[in-house]
């Protein structure tokens, strides 16, 4: 589905038990026209996710600026002090994670945190992302780092040259949501995201 159309038909939210919410590349940029379009989390998503977070709705997040979007700003932006408290205690309260920081790794790997909540069973080794052009998909210089907001939360992923949190969960008051600071369909190895989107499923069981 389209973001506008999760947005505007109720009937996808009453009828999943899980988002997937692919947010890719996407950032706020400033148009030749000086407007602001690509919010990564504009109000009228905010409010449908916490829409469906409220029936019990599980998501997973995914995005390269998931974090600097609200946090940060990718670009030379004006700051509005209402829009930043309502996304960043969306991000906090409902997501449940907060910024670590952008440019969180430049090898383009992280590993998955063995045992903890995600149950992760093939071990600590490397899992690559594109991280440089290439041929095959679009890549990601710059993923963020996220931190669990609070104590229902727990870092899941480490990028291996960094050591900062490529991932958390968090326990929502009768929902889930699973959280990645890299867009997931960027892994270089299909094994690899399907045994992620697998083990965060189970998580969201």
């Amino acid at each position: 589905s389209s973001r506008e159309n999760f947005c505007r038909d109720t009937t996808l939210r009453n009828d999943s038990w899980c988002l997937d919410l692919i947010c890719g590349r996407q950032v706020t940029s400033v148009m030749p026209d000086g407007s602001e379009k690509y919010k990564v989390f504009p109000v009228s998503l905010q409010e449908a996710i916490e829409s469906f977070t409220s029936k019990g709705g599980n998501l997973i997040v995914s995005g390269a600026y998931i974090g600097t979007d609200i946090w940060g700003k990718l670009y030379q932006i004006k700051a509005d002090r209402n829009e930043f408290n309502k996304s960043s205690a969306f991000a906090r309260n409902v997501l449940g994670y907060k910024h670590g920081g952008g440019y969180a790794s430049s090898a383009g790997s992280l590993q998955m945190m063995s045992g903890g909540a995600l149950k992760w069973i093939p071990g600590e080794r490397n899992i690559s992302f594109h991280n440089t052009p290439n041929r095959t998909f679009y890549c990601v210089e710059n993923p963020d780092a996220i931190l669990p907001a609070s104590r229902s939360g727990q870092v899941i992923a480490r990028y291996s040259d960094s050591g900062a949190p490529a991932g958390i969960v968090h326990q929502g008051n009768g929902y889930r949501t699973v959280c990645y600071g890299f867009p997931l369909e960027t892994l270089k190895e299909s094994e690899d995201l399907k045994a992620i989107l697998e083990a965060s499923l189970r998580y969201l069981d």
